[in-house]
């Protein structure tokens, strides 16, 4: 699970994620509004999680 600095930015991080593959859903609906979960299963999908995080993680 990742926490985003707020709701905003979790929802455009949840969206970026999901346009380049990467398998996230947002948590706003299990009462936490900036977190994202996200589905990995093998250390390819870990290294193209950590790239996409690089185009799309917000910095305030």
């Amino acid at each position: 699970m990742l926490l985003a600095p707020d709701e905003t930015q979790a929802l455009l991080i949840t969206e970026s994620l999901l346009r380049l593959g990467v398998i996230v859903r947002q948590l706003s609906p299990f009462g936490i509004p900036n977190g994202i979960r996200i589905t990995l299963g093998l250390e390819e999908e870990m290294e193209h999680l950590k790239q996409a995080l690089k185009c799309c993680w917000i910095t305030s």
